[in-house]
């Protein structure tokens, strides 16, 4: 849609008639009384206007009174109105933050009355977690024995989720170095603004390597203002057959939740357990509470200036026509 911003400044358009109307009286009225009226000169007049250059008076007029109304035209700020366009009103920027050390191997989730890895499960169900964010910048860290930027914060959410498939267990080693993985999570959000950070931190055990303890970390979370959600992922009790028959086992005995559960509440964020694939699933829907997506809501409509094009054509038409008035004066 195109549109005029401040169309009211047509009324300049008559302004040069104005001034040498004025002009022209006070010329005629000075000739009244000061000069001698020659009546055999009016046939002279149509050959002067053409001595000089040869171009004829009314072209020179045309050149001046287009480039007056282009300039006129410029005045009133010419604009383009694009389409409408949604623009998010809220944005996140939002590091995952998984385990992947050999633990994550335990079978003891079920999907589709299947049992499956809990890394398995985490992959699942964090695909669909993220097709919901967008609009957000995501990340992926993984840690071990060893931690690393797995995919670096990014709008693409179709390539985080096509990364995170590819993820497989022992790539970082078999213990788990939590507190170096947080700090590579900090330093990624380091330059963003505090209320646009957001870290989800998934683990099955405890800090037992890296160069960094959580609590360390911790207060590095804290001066920095970025929020950490912990997921404490695995069942508290499997059937495992033995020689003296089935019994009950504990798979998670290794899970520190008090350190998760510390990090989540000094950092304003928020500890759950994840027992079971439907915990996890009511998990990640109170994330999306908590830390929503984009909202539509908001539209915009991008505007093009455009004056400078005419503002350009009308400078050229009027130097064209003053430099051919002044040669043919």
């Amino acid at each position: 849609m195109f549109q005029f911003l401040w169309p009211f400044a047509a009324l300049l358009l008559p302004l040069p008639w104005v001034v040498l109307y004025g002009r022209r009286r006070q010329i005629s009225e000075k000739q009244e009384t000061d000069s001698l009226w020659v009546p055999f000169f009016d046939p002279f007049k149509e050959k002067l206007a053409h001595i000089g250059t040869g171009v004829p008076i009314t072209r020179i007029h045309t050149l001046l009174i287009l480039g007056w109304l282009c300039l006129i035209g410029a005045t009133m700020r010419p604009q383009y109105i694009g389409n409408i366009q949604m623009v998010p009103t809220e944005y996140r920027h939002l590091m995952l933050v998984l385990d992947v050390s050999d633990s994550m191997a335990e079978q003891d989730f079920l999907m589709n009355g299947k049992p499956v890895s809990r890394l398995h499960m985490v992959k699942v169900l964090a695909d669909d977690f993220l097709t919901r964010r967008k609009g957000d910048a995501v990340g992926l860290v993984l840690f071990g024995e060893e931690a690393y930027v797995y995919v670096p914060l990014t709008p693409d959410v179709e390539t985080a989720k096509q990364m995170l498939t590819e993820v497989d267990l022992g790539i970082a080693g078999s213990r788990t170095a939590m507190g170096d993985a947080l700090a590579l999570a900090l330093k990624n959000m380091k330059d963003l603004p505090a209320a646009s950070k957001v870290i989800v931190l998934l683990s099955d055990g405890y800090a037992n390597a890296g160069q960094l303890t959580p609590d360390k970390v911790l207060e590095i979370a804290k001066q920095t203002g970025v929020k950490i959600y912990t997921i404490g992922i695995g069942a508290e009790q499997i059937p495992v057959w033995s020689f003296f028959g089935m019994k009950m086992q504990n798979p998670s005995q290794d899970l520190d939740e008090a350190t998760l559960q510390k990090i989540a509440n000094q950092t304003g964020g928020h500890y759950f357990r994840a027992k079971t694939t439907a915990d996890m699933e009511r998990i990640y829907q109170k994330l999306d509470m908590l830390e929503p997506v984009q909202s539509e809501e908001k539209t915009i409509r991008p505007v093009t200036e455009l004056f400078y094009v005419p503002l350009v054509i009308g400078l050229l038409l009027l130097a064209t026509g003053f430099a051919l008035k002044g040669r043919s004066s």
